[in-house]
């Protein structure tokens, strides 16, 4: 499965860069672009602002999915062991799906909150897998509340690492930090440790 959607992940990004071209491109008509609020000394985006509180709304609503809804519960027992959860009556196949679906959605979600701060081009996702990949890990498996908090440590330091070292070494520092999480804790900070 995984080399399936690889080989079409690659075939996708190569029709849009036949299609497209390779340039940057953003929202011409974009009536939030350029907005401040300011705060004393403080500037603050408009559209990074829209953007963090679309990340804590859809954060908490799939924490609430997840923890306490049925098809929540499904999912994540359909996660943790397929062949159990197939026994106990619940259609996996129906979980894949809707997981997917889910993904979809809020992967949406996500480039509608980002396209109005940053420029989009084709290969634009790859930089978002890695880093979404570097979070899940370091917040731990299977945690949302891990996963905000990853993200929220990953935004600090490439927000607070400019102003005194190179963007370089700001990204070295990301990826120095979860390699230390992988193997200090290899669970991640928030994850579950399973003994199968």
């Amino acid at each position: 499965v995984i080399i399936v959607t690889t080989g079409v992940w690659y075939i996708l990004d190569n029709l849009t860069l036949l299609l497209f071209g390779p340039q940057y491109r953003d929202i011409q008509d974009n009536p939030l672009k350029g907005k401040m609020i300011e705060i004393g000394e403080i500037f603050i985006s408009v559209p990074k602002l829209w953007g963090f509180f679309t990340a804590v709304v859809t954060a908490f609503g799939i924490y609430y999915f997840f923890k306490y809804t049925r098809t929540g519960r499904a999912i994540r027992a359909t996660s943790l062991d397929r062949d159990a959860a197939s026994l106990s009556g619940i259609n996996q196949y129906k979980i894949y799906n809707m997981t997917f679906g889910i993904g979809a959605a809020v992967t949406g979600i996500a480039a509608v909150t980002l396209v109005p701060f940053y420029n989009i081009f084709p290969t634009v996702g790859v930089l978002f897998d890695i880093k979404g990949f570097i979070i899940v890990v370091l917040g731990g498996l299977g945690s949302i509340p891990g996963a905000v908090i990853g993200g929220i440590i990953i935004g600090l330091i490439e927000s607070i690492g400019p102003r005194f070292m190179t963007a370089t070494w700001t990204e070295g520092i990301v990826y120095g930090l979860f390699l230390l999480v992988l193997f200090v804790k290899p669970s991640g900070l928030f994850g579950v440790k399973y003994d199968w």
